[in-house]
């Protein structure tokens, strides 16, 4: 059995690509030992779901965002690039990982912490 990890990262207009891009280096070298990878990415202007799935790495959108949230008080840094409340967003996160399975989830957004 191989080893699975899912990827918590999202690109976009706003955000950038860093995070993703991090991921696929890390999702790439794991995939050439063996390992069955997933990116786990919120469906935002630009994120880069068309390169994951170039790349060979399966991908799940969360949905859009139905509207921007208020930040929570006191935020995080960088909270509003989330773009839906972080219990929603740690809901369909964990809906994916029953679904599709990971034994490991890597997170990279800052936005997103313990």
């Amino acid at each position: 059995m191989s080893l699975s990890i899912a990827f918590r990262a999202d690109a976009s207009t706003e955000i950038g690509t860093g995070h993703v891009m991090r991921c696929l280096t890390l999702a790439d070298a794991l995939r050439s030992g063996g390992a069955d990878t997933l990116f786990i990415s919120r469906d935002l202007p630009g994120h880069l779901q068309d390169l994951v799935l170039a790349r060979g790495h399966r991908t799940v959108l969360l949905p859009p965002p139905s509207s921007n949230i208020a930040a929570p008080s006191p935020p995080p840094p960088h909270a509003a690039w989330l773009k839906v409340p972080v219990a929603q967003d740690s809901d369909e996160t964990a809906a994916v990982l029953a679904e599709h399975g990971a034994g490991w989830l890597v997170v990279d957004h800052y936005a997103i912490d313990a």
